[in-house]
């Protein structure tokens, strides 16, 4: 098993935005873990487009593409 932390984080790119995984999905909450609609992140860059999920592990699992 890899240890971890919570703030344990991996990004896949996306292909495009409407490929995101995350684009269909509701926002949830269950304690601490959450799923996020895929949104433009502009602290990132102009075109940091992205979504996250907190899978039971506590691993941030982000789906991302940088293109406008």
């Amino acid at each position: 098993m890899l240890a971890h932390s919570p703030l344990s984080h991996v990004a896949f790119a996306a292909p495009s935005r409407e490929s995101s995984p995350a684009s269909t999905q509701p926002h949830s909450s269950t304690a601490d873990k959450t799923t996020a609609f895929p949104e433009l992140c502009p602290e990132y860059g102009p075109n940091y487009y992205a979504a996250f999920i907190i899978d039971p592990d506590g691993y941030r699992i982000e789906a991302v593409i940088n293109d406008p």
